[in-house]
């Protein structure tokens, strides 16, 4: 079973760099096809530090497209020294 662990601002990177690949390929908002296979494609991937760091606005969206495109057909343990209630904090609110 393929496993990953990364740290949220790693994963966060590539997705930025792979949205970047895109826009000059012209498909638009989302990271290339190769960006999300890479990441979508471990059975567990493990995503360290969630909070630690703030994360913007796009950076939030790129994530939600990662865990939504993994949702029902990987798994994905999330982890971090902050209690859930603080996760909104470190992330973009307008």
């Amino acid at each position: 079973m393929p496993v990953s662990l990364e740290a949220v601002d790693g994963i966060l990177s590539e997705l930025d760099r792979g949205r970047a690949a895109g826009l000059r390929g012209g498909s638009g908002r989302r990271p290339s096809g190769s960006t999300t296979a890479v990441l979508t494609h471990p059975s567990l991937r493990v995503v360290d530090e969630i909070g630690y760091l703030p994360i913007n606005r796009s950076g939030a969206v790129l994530f939600f497209q990662l865990m939504n495109r993994r949702y029902e057909h990987a798994s994905t343990v999330l982890t971090s020294n902050k209690g859930f209630w603080e996760w909104a904090r470190s992330s973009a609110t307008t």
